[in-house]
């Protein structure tokens, strides 16, 4: 079977790139008021009161509105007992959470309105750090909530005995850390207008890809602009306030993974906890079904563990696709090397001996071979010793990690990247030399545009080795220092990218076809990794793999380099 990929431009490419496209920021219509949104400067504080009268007084405001005005009345349950954000809040939960809104003749009116708004706060002390936030005696975030536990659940494979499988084993390999969040990158200030026209039908134009479909419960700006709108009685365009205050796509997440083997290196038990960083409230708890695909094609026998979601006083962590398996991945790949290096078994042949049996194994299989064949993998990878490895300042190293991805109907998607590092042993600082990636795309709807599967795994390469997100434990938030010094990846990063498309895909009109793209971006982390180790011999506990975190370990090579959350620091 061929297939004839065709790129066809985007119309509007050039309007974005040049800044000449009629941004939604940019909307102007007659009699339209400006909206702008109060956010707390604390992370903890009940709100006692909030004094309107001031900005009320100010020429040019037309309304305010705060948790009174709301349907809501600023809190929010859920039937199962979970705490998604109010439109506005009768209790500060992180630095940022939204108290009122203000409608006014222009946006500097509105700017003013917001600092005349006196809020009576009273300060609470914040917890920030999951791992603590789940004690029996900090603080709470959500005062119905014992211990903070957003959710709590067994892991989904739970079979078998663990603890007798562990006391049996030959080799038993260990390794925790954790994922630090991942930033929004967005090319414009998300933005809403909603007018009210003469038959009482509401409008409301978004520049977000997608809305909360104006629940009028769900905090957004689309329903903010709806609710000044209607009582302006006339279009409303509300802006987001600062994104470094509100949520990020994925959370960050502590992952603890034992696993074993027996002495002939087929594995035999994985016990796995994960704790997720849930913020402030529940947008999306942490992918329960995605942490339970980390063994993927790997046959583990007894399986172990619980997952847990933590309410923290920090940005609320939003939904992404595979939401929690990049994090757990990152960790659970790493724990798998070590497991093979005990066993004295090379990571490639360590991993295909474990596949399960079957079409599935078998495409898995086909992925490896494929990957490592094109990669030279025989010629790159020094052994877990380093026999052959070269020395002096610079040092490389070869890893590889596998993924597999439940896409429904029985269909997985398979995903094996083998990279190359080169590390400055004298600064830390770590280039990514070679990256070559193969999928499956069995099952799937088309084959991928190269150029988009390129920009995904680049996405995972800046979550793997730039990208950030780190709250100051004594503000609350991120630090404007770090603010300022915040990026994504860029064409200098890029590394030698090589990709190679296994299987045979479903024709692009199969609606129930799945986007291969969503596995990407979530593999070349602990494949990266792993390579840093094999070319220094030190692993590294927390995303990203920073210069500081590989300089400070290779200068403390007894010590474990590694990371309870987000915090500011990272623990080292």
């Amino acid at each position: 079977m061929k297939f004839q990929i065709e790129h066809f431009p985007r119309p509007d490419i050039f309007d974005c790139i040049s800044g000449s496209i009629q941004q939604s920021a940019n909307a102007e219509i007659v009699g339209m008021a400006h909206g702008r949104i109060l956010c707390s400067p604390h992370a903890h504080a009940v709100i006692r009161g909030i004094d309107v009268t001031k900005a009320l007084a100010l020429p040019g405001v037309v309304a305010i509105l705060t948790a009174a005005d709301c349907q809501d009345g600023g809190t929010r349950t859920t039937i199962d007992g979970t705490h998604p954000a109010p439109i506005f809040a009768r209790k500060a939960r992180f630095v940022g959470d939204w108290i009122a809104a203000v409608a006014a003749e222009s946006s500097i009116v509105a700017e003013e309105a917001l600092e005349l708004i006196d809020v009576d706060y009273v300060v609470l002390p914040p917890i920030l750090d999951p791992l603590l936030a789940a004690g029996p005696d900090g603080p709470l975030v959500h005062d119905d909530v014992p211990g903070n536990i957003a959710a709590d659940t067994l892991h989904p494979l739970t079979n078998g005995s663990v603890k007798e499988v562990f006391a049996e084993a030959a080799f038993v390999g260990e390794f925790s850390g954790v994922a630090s969040r991942k930033l929004r990158s967005d090319f414009q200030q998300q933005t809403a207008v909603a007018m009210v026209s003469g038959n009482g039908v509401m409008t409301v134009s978004t520049s977000a890809h997608y809305s909360s479909d104006l629940d009028p419960g769900a905090r957004s700006i689309e329903t903010v602009a709806a609710l000044l709108a209607n009582a302006c009685g006339r279009p409303v365009k509300v802006m987001e306030p600062d994104a470094l205050t509100l949520y990020s796509p994925h959370t960050s997440s502590f992952h603890s993974v034992t696993i074993a083997a027996d002495d002939k290196g087929v594995l035999c038990g994985l016990d796995h906890i994960a704790i997720a960083d849930a913020g402030a409230y529940s947008l999306e708890h942490f992918a329960v079904g995605n942490v339970a695909e980390l063994p993927g094609m790997l046959h583990c026998g007894a399986i172990g563990g619980r997952i847990a979601s933590i309410y923290t006083n920090t940005p609320p962590a939003g939904g992404s696709a595979s939401s929690g398996k990049l994090e757990g991945n990152f960790i659970f790949q790493q724990a798998i090397d070590r497991l093979s290096e005990k066993a004295g078994i090379d990571p490639l042949s360590f991993r295909i001996r474990n596949l399960l049996s079957g079409e599935a194994g078998a495409r898995m299989e086909r992925c490896m071979r494929l990957a490592a064949d094109r990669f030279g993998w025989q010629e790159k990878w020094h052994g877990w010793r380093r026999e052959g490895a070269s020395g002096g300042r610079y040092r490389q190293g070869a890893g590889m990690s596998i993924l597999t991805r439940s896409t429904g109907k029985f269909n997985f998607g398979h995903q094996a990247d083998f990279v190359e590092v080169e590390v400055d042993t004298e600064t830390g600082f770590t280039v990514l030399l070679k990256h070559v990636c193969a999928i499956d795309v069995t099952g799937f709807r088309g084959l991928p545009d190269p150029v988009l599967l390129q920009a995904s795994l680049m996405s995972g390469i800046g979550i793997a080795m730039i990208e950030s997100f780190i709250i100051d434990p004594q503000i609350g938030c991120v630090p404007e220092d770090v603010a300022f010094a915040l990026r994504a990846p860029n064409i200098m990063d890029a590394p030698d990218i090589d990709y190679i498309f296994t299987g045979v895909p479903l024709p692009p009109e199969i609606e129930e076809g799945h986007d291969p793209l969503q596995l990407g971006f979530s593999d070349p982390a602990p494949a990266i990794a792993n390579a840093v180790y094999n070319a220094t011999g030190i692993r590294i506990h927390s995303l990203p793999l920073s210069a500081d975190k590989i300089l400070l370990a290779l200068h403390n090579a007894d010590v474990n380099v590694s990371a309870r959350s987000m915090i500011r620091g990272q623990y080292l």
